[in-house]
């Protein structure tokens, strides 16, 4: 019997364009299940946010490990750090993330959310919902750089002038030392007056001081800028500085 029959069949049995099509077919049906069946592996990015002013009962709730949820209840990522600075009453903190997202183009997505520096983006963890904001991307904890600041501390009381002392530190939550003081000078403030004849006089302040501090500052790197207490740290910016003793706020003079 011939391999194909006069009449285009396969052994005499089946037509050969009828068998390509199945083939085809089937081929078609192996691609789809594929793409159904076969789940890509998820894109992981680090993603470092910022929830402010948090009490107590919120910290104390999230630790290293907790997981991130979606609306299923499916871990969609983990926390991998955090740091705490006090704001008043409560804190804010600073958290990593290890967070499954998906790219379009040059876009990045989590959970239908673009993820922009400086744009809000809503979490799930240890069965809260937190409102946090994206500070960078992809920048694992531990890009540091020493960073040497003077910092002019402006109409300081008398008795906290005194407190402030050269080697004073500042401590973070996991017991880091990331901030302190080399050198410390103090003079008068100054204040304007005006006489009876309306002339305007500058006269060192009969209580207040200035404090100039040097600080050593162990700063996170973030492109070409350095953060602290997540602040940028460049002249003219606010500066505070937490001490077991006191806390103080100043303004950065110079920077090196």
């Amino acid at each position: 019997m011939a391999f194909i029959d006069d009449k285009g069949r396969l052994l005499g049995k089946i037509n050969i364009i009828d068998l390509m099509v199945i083939i085809f077919v089937i081929l078609i049906i192996a691609v789809g299940a594929k793409f159904v069946l076969v789940k890509p592996e998820p894109e992981y990015i680090t993603a470092e946010v910022l929830v402010q002013n948090q009490p107590y009962e919120v910290i104390s709730r999230i630790t290293v490990g907790s997981q991130i949820l979606d609306s299923s209840q499916i871990k969609i990522g983990e926390v991998l750090e955090i740091d705490t600075i006090p704001a008043g009453t409560n804190k804010d903190l600073t958290l990593y993330l290890n967070l499954s997202v998906r790219r379009e183009d040059d876009r990045i997505y989590f959970m239908n959310n673009e993820m922009l520096i400086n744009h809000n983006l809503e979490i799930k963890i240890a069965n809260l919902k937190l409102d946090t904001r994206i500070i960078s991307l992809d920048q694992f904890p531990g890009k540091e750089s020493k960073i040497l600041l003077n910092v002019l501390f402006k109409n300081t009381k008398p008795w906290l002038a005194e407190v402030i002392s050269k080697g004073d530190i500042e401590v973070n939550n996991k017991g880091r030392i990331v901030a302190r003081i080399k050198e410390k000078d103090v003079v008068q403030s100054q204040m304007i007056i005006t006489s009876d004849t309306g002339n305007v006089y500058e006269r060192e302040h009969p209580e207040l001081k200035d404090v100039t501090a040097a600080f050593e500052i162990i700063a996170k790197k973030q492109g070409s800028s350095f953060l602290f207490h997540n602040k940028e740290l460049k002249v003219g910016q606010g500066f505070t500085f937490y001490n077991e003793n006191y806390i103080i706020t100043g303004t950065i003079i110079s920077r090196e």
